[in-house]
């Protein structure tokens, strides 16, 4: 239900580690959202980075 769940501590909030402790509460659920999705975002942006670089003509 929306809202009844507990809020990580407080540490891991200002870390910026909330989704590790929501994984850990609903690893079945999440799994998607953050192995498969994340994975393909990260593969994009180090393929992107990883493309030389087109020369402006200035």
């Amino acid at each position: 239900m929306v809202g009844l769940q507990s809020k990580a501590p407080n540490w891991m909030r200002a870390s910026g580690l909330e989704w590790v402790y929501r994984f850990m509460l609903e690893p079945r659920r999440l799994f998607k959202r953050y192995a498969v999705t994340n994975s393909t975002y990260i593969w994009l942006v180090t393929r992107a980075m990883l493309q030389p670089k087109a020369r402006a003509n200035a």
